[in-house]
């Protein structure tokens, strides 16, 4: 199976406004941050990044505020740990 190559321009369409996708990865990217730091973890790539990434991969969704609670905006799909992002 060959694997589509995404782009930026396909999270744009992930939301109706770019505010709210912008608020959307920051705050999923705060959590990522925060948790790295109350684990010592030490982070080698930019959260906003690996937010991106798992857009693009789809390895996550942006929910849509109508469909949930505003603290669940962002949802990560189920996979296997993925430790590429933090080294303990």
């Amino acid at each position: 199976m060959e694997k589509i190559k995404r782009t930026i321009d396909d999270i744009f369409e992930m939301s109706d406004s770019r505010y709210s996708l912008v608020n959307a990865i920051s705050r999923k990217a705060r959590e990522i941050a925060d948790e790295a730091e109350s684990n010592k973890d030490v982070l080698y790539r930019k959260p906003v990044n690996m937010v991106i990434d798992r857009l693009l991969d789809g390895r996550a969704t942006i929910m849509h505020i109508d469909d949930v609670k505003e603290d669940e905006l962002f949802a990560d799909e189920p996979s296997d740990e993925d430790n590429s992002d933090t080294e303990k």
